[in-house]
Parts: structure tokens; C-alpha cells; sequence
């Protein structure tokens, strides 16, 4: 557990400390639908010209009891851009790579791709939802399949 901290508090700290216009935090909770999981989601986002690069930490518990459970850590980096917008309402494409790191079985890297949508609730924050698809290595491809998650974005 500790490690993991440690690594999505590298990838946050570095991306705060760039040169950029402004950061944003997200926390949500979402589903895997390929492992019938409940995830808990924390990202960190800054702007770089018209895209956002969006480092990552989502949570995938087992509600089961037994000893074959298997929590799993997904540590994200991304890319973001939006591409619509409906008077508030701006729809985004998200696309990159994870590193899938299971408590019980075999870890691995993930390509994954997917849409979403803000709506603003008032200056600084707003509703956000997702949807994604992941395409994994041979050893993690068990996990291939869609989530989808929301939450709030808070903007610094």
C-alpha cells in the first residue's frame, strides 16, 4: 500500500510543479464491468496547451470474503482533450496507458480509450463522468472491458 502512495504521489507532485496554467482534482467513485468491481478514483490534471496530461489512481476493491480476492491499482497517465461543447456542457476524449497492479495475480500494462462530460456546478468545480475501454498484455488481458466512473473535478 505504501508503495503505491508513493508513486501516485510522484506522478501528482511532478505534474503540480509545471509550468503551467492550472490544476485540477478529481475524486470519484466508478464500476468494472469485466471484474464486477467498485473502484474509488483520485487524478490530478494540468493544462499543456490544448490538451490536459492526467496522472491517475483508481482502486478496485473485492466486496467477496474469501482468500481468492483480488484488489487491484491502476496508476494512469493520460492525455485529455475536449472536443464538443453544448452551451455548459464540454464532452471530452481521454486515451493512455495504465499499469495494472493486482494483489493476487499477475501485473501488466493497459492501453485504454474513452469519452466523457463536465457539467460545471459552480466556478471551480464540476460533475464529471466517464466511460473507457482497456486493451491489456496477454497477462492482464482478463481485465479488458469497460468502466465507467464520476465524480467531482475541483479547479486550482
Amino acid at each position: 500500500m505504501f508503495n503505491n502512495i508513493t508513486k501516485m504521489s510522484a506522478i501528482a507532485l511532478t505534474m503540480i510543479s509545471m509550468n503551467v496554467n492550472s490544476a485540477d482534482i478529481s475524486v470519484g467513485t466508478g464500476r468494472d464491468f469485466t471484474q464486477d468491481k467498485t473502484s474509488l478514483n483520485l487524478s490530478v490534471s494540468q493544462s499543456v496547451g490544448p490538451v490536459q496530461v492526467v496522472g491517475e489512481l483508481e482502486y478496485f476493491y473485492d466486496k467477496s470474503f474469501s482468500r481468492l480476492r483480488n484488489d487491484q491499482y491502476r496508476f494512469s497517465i493520460s492525455a485529455k482533450k475536449d472536443f464538443y461543447k453544448i452551451e455548459k456542457v464540454k464532452f471530452y476524449t481521454k486515451s493512455g496507458l495504465s499499469f495494472i497492479d493486482n494483489e493476487n495475480r499477475p501485473d501488466g500494462y493497459a492501453f485504454f480509450a474513452g469519452l466523457g462530460l463536465e457539467y460545471p456546478l459552480t466556478k471551480n468545480t464540476s460533475f464529471v463522468t466517464e466511460v473507457k475501454r482497456q486493451f491489456g498484455q496477454d497477462r492482464v488481458e482478463m481485465y479488458n472491458g469497460n468502466t465507467i466512473s464520476g465524480g467531482l473535478k475541483f479547479t486550482f
